[in-house]
Order: structure tokens, then C-alpha cells, then sequence
């Protein structure tokens, strides 16, 4: 294999599927592991009629810059997170799976297990002639969640991930066997990072808060990473070793807890760049060097929804299902 095998592979989604939340409230049983989920003093009738203006909101800003995307209902009154359909469902089709693979992820909370839409499942099989269905593993009360808990490297066929409460190791190698089964071009291999929050010393639940892949950028926080030399090692990969090489934009701590990872690059028609979207509170906490650079790179996005970070504890990427 040589490093032209690598750059071949391009992961920039054609479309989005984002999912309107119809009864959204802030759960109490995700509250237990995201430390980011913030408690408001507000009714909840109040944050939910919030939460629908800033997603509707949302909707337009997609509308108004041409970027194709479905749409879909909340399935079940209490399944209150399911505007972050990413976390139980995600796509892949490029160079190495040109058939396209469609993923069903094992989610930790019962409440959260009830987000399955199946209507949006048979619709996406049409897309994907691959159907690989890993919800079997809640059975054992393990969890894989999506392209949140697991950051993929698809240029260099790398998977990091961060093993916490919502990312097993038994998942996460199963997943692994069936990339390295339907690739057509290479093997993908496991990177296990441990990371914790550096103010409290949890295990970080998302790989993704921290460590978040576009087509040609990643970001990056390596406050993290537990051991300061595993941090510097990865930058020094993802920058220079690896045969694929990102521009890395180094995120402070302050810049991930407001989401600034947690972003969704898109295509726009008739753009000489593709479209980076990203909540205002993001693009309000970026210092000038990583805005201006992402500026130079990328038409920004931005889109209101402070309610959404601060009481759901997720952001654009989490809301929207990456169609390649």
C-alpha cells in the first residue's frame, strides 16, 4: 500500500439526517455521566420551546446555505436527546467502502435506547447496501456510541477512542472486525487513549469532545490526554508522522468545554470551500488564531443554540447523522 491510498479517501458528508426534538427535556439519567449538561432554573416547557427555536434555527441556517439534509421526528415522548441522532446511528461510504455501510450503535441509557427511529433506518438502506446492526450489545449492557465515542481517521485507518461507560472495548473491537472486513483498500487499527476531564479526573465519555476529524483538519485538546507525553506523541502523528498529514488546530480547555470540536463540515454548491458549521458559542470562544485560520479554510456557519449547549451537553456534530 502506498500513501497515495491514503489521500484517495475523502469524508466530507453529502447530506445531513438531523432529527426535531418534539418533547425534549434535560435527562436525568445522562446527567449521571455528561458533566457538561448544565441545570437550568427554567420550566421545562420554557427550555423545550428554547431547544425547538434553536433547532428550527438550525434547519434554516441549513436551508439558507443550500446544504441538503432529512429530516425526522422524535419517535417516543421519552426519548428526550433525540435531537443527537449520531450517537446511536452513522454512516460510511468513500474509496475504501464504495457500497456504503449503514451502523445501528449501542447506547448506554434506557431512555436513550428508545431514540431508534426504524422508518429512518429503511429509508438510509437505500443508500447503503451494508446494514451492520450492533445494538445487540445492550443486551450485555455495553455501549459503542457512534462517531461521538470513537474519532476516526479514515486517511490513515485510525481509530482513537477513549474506553469510558459509553465506549466498551468488546464494541469497539467488533467494529473494528467489520471495517477491516468490508475495507477494499487496508486494515484499520485501534489507538486507545486515556483521557479525563483535567478539572475532575473523569474518563472523558466522547473521544470526540476533544479529538474531532474533518476531511483535512482535526481538532485537538491535548489537556485531555491523561499522560503529557501521549499528548505531544499525537500531535506529532497527526501533524507530521502519519503518511496522511492534518492541519491541527490545538484547542484550550475552555474552547472544548464550549463545543469548539464539536463542529460538522458540509458541502455548499457553488462554494470554492466547503461550510463549517458550529454554534455561536463556539465561534464566540475561539481565539483569534484558530478562527482566523478556520476562516481562511472554511465558510462559517453560525448557528444560535445556547440552550442546547448548556442543558443537553452536545452540539451540531452530536445533531446531525453524517450521509457520505
Amino acid at each position: 500500500m502506498d500513501s497515495s491510498d491514503f489521500i484517495q479517501t475523502t469524508m466530507i458528508p453529502k447530506s445531513l439526517v438531523i432529527v426535531e426534538p418534539t418533547n425534549f427535556k434535560v435527562n436525568p439519567e445522562t446527567m449521571n455521566d455528561n458533566q457538561y449538561m448544565l441545570k437550568l432554573t427554567e420550566s421545562t416547557e420554557s427550555i423545550h420551546q428554547k431547544v425547538l427555536s434553536e433547532h428550527k434555527n438550525f434547519q434554516k441556517k441549513l436551508e439558507e446555505n443550500n446544504v441538503e439534509f432529512k429530516l425526522y421526528k422524535q419517535v417516543h415522548d421519552e426519548a428526550y436527546d433525540s435531537i443527537f441522532a449520531c450517537d446511536w446511528i452513522g454512516t460510511i461510504k468513500n474509496e475504501d467502502f464504495p457500497e456504503g455501510i449503514l451502523f445501528v450503535f449501542p447506547v448506554k441509557w434506557p431512555t436513550r435506547r428508545l431514540e431508534k427511529n426504524y422508518k429512518l433506518i429503511e429509508d438510509l438502506k437505500s443508500e447503503y447496501k451494508i446494514f451492520e446492526d450492533l445494538s445487540f450489545f445492550e443486551k450485555k449492557d455495553l455501549a459503542l456510541e457512534s462517531f461521538g465515542t470513537m474519532s476516526l481517521d479514515f486517511h490513515n485507518r485510525i481509530i482513537y477512542l477513549n474506553l469510558s461507560e459509553r465506549c466498551h472495548l468488546e464494541p469497539a473491537k467488533y467494529f473494528l472486525e467489520l471495517l477491516n472486513k468490508h475495507s477494499q483498500k487496508g486494515n484499520y487499527i485501534l489507538r486507545i487513549i486515556e483521557s479525563t476531564d483535567p478539572s475532575d479526573g473523569i474518563p472523558c465519555f466522547h473521544t470526540g469532545l476533544y479529538l474531532a476529524f474533518l476531511d483535512k483538519t482535526v481538532f485537538f485538546c491535548k489537556e485531555f490526554v491523561k499522560e503529557k507525553i501521549e499528548a505531544e506523541k499525537l500531535i506529532q502523528e497527526l501533524s507530521i508522522e502519519n503518511l496522511y498529514k492534518y492541519d491541527v488546530v490545538l484547542l484550550s480547555y475552555d474552547e472544548t468545554l464550549k463545543m469548539c470540536a464539536n463542529v460538522v463540515e458540509v458541502n455548499l454548491k457553488d462554494k470554492s470551500k466547503t461550510g463549517l458549521v458550529m454554534s455561536r458559542s463556539s465561534a464566540n470562544t475561539y481565539t483569534e488564531e484558530n478562527l482566523n485560520k478556520l476562516k481562511k479554510n472554511y465558510e462559517l456557519i453560525i448557528v444560535d443554540m445556547d440552550t442546547i449547549n448548556t442543558c443537553a451537553g452536545g452540539s451540531l456534530r452530536c445533531m446531525s447523522v453524517m450521509m457520505f
